[in-house]
């Protein structure tokens, strides 16, 4: 999820004494390792590798070489993705129970190519799980010129409003849109905090913010190893949210209830600017506007106004040239696999 505020000691991105930094290179080459030692073939595990290296570049440690482990559990269950049904603009894609970082990636390259050619294109894709960073998806769009939309159901993590089971995925939903120099992307699940978060705090030692997840009895907790449930983002009105993507998520062929690395569904938008008029008077406007942002007035303490993915693009910068920071223990952990 695209510039979530840090509420982790110990996280790397913060720089802790212990952590340690590798290379992009060193880093595809670990996760490449892992992968094909479990069963994934070296074109997808060159897919999944940089997917989640992208992921830790940009900080987001939560949806980056942890998930390795998760991963490697779903190679000898999975089978071939398969396009069941499609139309001029629009496709709908068996996963095979592969990962979203496969099958999610699959498809929206289909989706950006049936948008080359019809300016438009509506993919839907089920019988996968494990997206990631959804960001990543709408990104590629972007690249190549288009807007881009994930839509996604996930399993059951997040309470409903007034309620305590977890019942509704923490669901996230991506935007992005190609700019004069890069690309606006938005990237936000629809809970309080993710899974990854609360994994990421468990392995630190340090606690959860206050109001984001509910123990057993419904009771709130701050202690990631009592989290029963987590709480949806904005009470009422990110539960609503929540459950129109998981709604989406069953229109796609996911599970109404979908289990831990089971059947998630995922919707997908590929829009060409051009569609309505010039695509460089899209530009010319989305820059009026990320200018306007820019140079308005800052509330008091504050350097700069920033854009979303504005965060995540400098880290990622910065961490190709200084390296990217990996706890030691994940290290070890990634090793033994």
């Amino acid at each position: 999820m695209d510039d979530t505020p840090d509420h982790t000691k110990g996280d790397p991105a913060k720089g802790d004494p212990k952590t340690l930094r590798i290379t992009r290179a060193e880093a595809m080459e670990l996760a490449t390792g892992v992968l094909t030692r479990h069963g994934f073939s070296e074109d997808e595990a060159a897919t999944i590798a940089n997917h989640l290296v992208e992921a830790e570049l940009r900080g987001h440690h939560t949806t980056g070489l942890i998930r390795l482990i998760p991963l490697v559990r779903m190679a000898k269950s999975r089978q071939l993705m398969r396009v069941v049904r499609e139309g001029p603009a629009f496709v709908h894609v068996d996963g095979g129970g592969n990962p979203g970082s496969l099958s999610a990636e699959f498809t929206m390259r289909l989706a950006i190519d049936k948008a080359r050619q019809h300016s438009f294109a509506l993919a839907a894709l089920f019988n996968s799980a494990q997206g990631n960073i959804s960001g990543h998806y709408v990104r590629l769009a972007a690249e190549a010129g288009f807007v881009g939309i994930l839509l996604s159901s996930t399993h059951g993590s997040v309470a409903p409003h007034g309620g305590i089971d977890p019942l509704i995925g923490t669901n996230p939903m991506a935007f992005a849109f190609p700019g004069k120099e890069r690309a606006v992307v938005i990237d936000a699940a629809t809970s309080a905090l993710t899974n990854g978060d609360v994994e990421v705090a468990r392995r630190a030692g340090a606690s959860l913010p206050e109001g984001a997840a509910l123990d057993a009895d419904g009771a709130p907790t701050r202690v990631p190893e009592e989290v029963a449930a987590l709480l949806p983002i904005a009470g009422h009105k990110g539960y609503a949210f929540g459950l129109a993507l998981q709604l989406l998520g069953i229109l796609a062929g996911g599970d109404a209830l979908p289990k831990y690395l089971g059947n998630f569904g995922f919707v997908f938008l590929v829009i060409d600017p051009a569609l309505f008029g010039p695509a460089e008077d899209f530009l010319d406007r989305s820059e009026t506007l990320r200018q306007a942002i820019k140079t308005s007035r800052r509330a008091p303490g504050v350097d700069e106004i920033l854009l979303p993915g504005e965060r995540s693009d400098r880290r990622r910068d910065k961490n190709l040239r200084e390296g990217m920071p990996i706890a030691p223990a994940t290290l070890d952990e990634l090793r033994r696999l």
